[in-house]
């Protein structure tokens, strides 16, 4: 039998936030879009929106206790997060530090580990030691290690000598697995005129049974409805090579906007990208506003 390739990634999260204070349970459940728990080890991926429900920023959330929690965000940095979650705070009891240069991040696939998490609405750990947590990288199993800073030297070292004979992905190979896995990037696949729905979002970033959050009616409107205008879609652009992101997407013949494509890779004739298009114009002959000669073909 054939065994699994593993893969390792070492880099940093684009955010870590810790919050403290009497009012941080209440107040981190009336600014996210997921139910977090006040049991102590517990994880949840949530977001950030705007009234309308459009969307902000994601991010992990980490239970110490119901006064104790850690945010991390793979993508949004750290001073736009930080922005996000304090502008509401008025006379709630809730102190937030930034504290992302204090660690390094380790992504594993296929790894066999005693760490592997297989409850992604767990964590296992100590922020001042390591953290591990399931991560969502792309369509392989993997897990996340947060590693501290007066630890991380030595301790993400000793994370990767369990990888002996494993291949070290880039930055570049690590975004190829979350587009093949049609995972959005917020902030560039998703952003702020982007409802989550329209990302593919909601299986595992909404709860529609925890009472209000900024954006909660909309969401609630679109849950009963069934339906949004556009949707996040895997496409391939053949016979392309020189592009770069964004790229707008028309009807051939009409030249009316379908959407926007906004990260890909780079693949024998042409290019794998994620866009998000309208989807009652997806069976219509599409093409690249600037490249209308050249074919785009929906993938999924």
């Amino acid at each position: 039998m054939e065994q699994k390739k593993e893969f390792l990634w070492r880099g940093s999260p684009a955010a870590v936030l810790h919050l403290e204070g009497e009012d941080c349970f209440s107040y981190l459940q009336s600014q996210v879009t997921n139910k977090i728990s006040e049991v102590s080890g517990s994880c949840a991926y949530a977001l950030c929106l705007n009234r309308k429900g459009k969307v902000l920023a994601d991010c992990y959330i980490f239970t110490i206790n119901e006064s104790d929690f850690y945010l991390l965000s793979y993508f949004i940095e750290a001073s736009e997060l930080l922005e996000i979650i304090e502008n509401n705070i008025i006379a709630d009891d809730v102190d937030i530090e930034e504290v992302t240069k204090n660690y390094e991040l380790l992504t594993f696939f296929n790894h066999e580990s005693n760490h592997c998490i297989e409850d992604k609405n767990v964590y296992h750990g100590d922020f001042r030691e390591k953290v591990y947590f399931q991560g969502n990288r792309g369509i392989e199993c993997s897990y996340e290690v947060l590693v501290w800073s007066e630890e991380k030297s030595s301790e993400s070292n000793k994370e990767v000598s369990n990888f002996q004979g494993s291949i070290d992905l880039g930055g570049e190979l690590l975004d190829r697995c979350r587009i093949e896995a049609k995972i959005p990037k917020v902030g560039v696949d998703i952003k702020e005129r982007h409802l989550p729905q329209e990302g593919g979002l909601e299986a595992m970033a909404l709860h529609f049974n925890k009472g209000c959050y900024l954006g909660q009616e909309v969401m609630a409107r679109i849950h009963a409805q069934g339906k949004v205008n556009r949707r996040l879609v895997l496409l391939q652009i053949k016979h392309i090579y020189d592009f770069s992101f964004p790229m707008n997407v028309v009807v051939s013949e009409s030249k009316k906007v379908v959407g926007e494509i906004t990260s890909g890779f780079p693949i024998d004739g042409g290019v794998v990208c994620l866009g998000v298009l309208r989807k009652s114009l997806l069976q219509e002959k599409l093409v690249i506003l600037d490249h209308p000669d050249i074919e785009i073909l929906i993938l999924d």
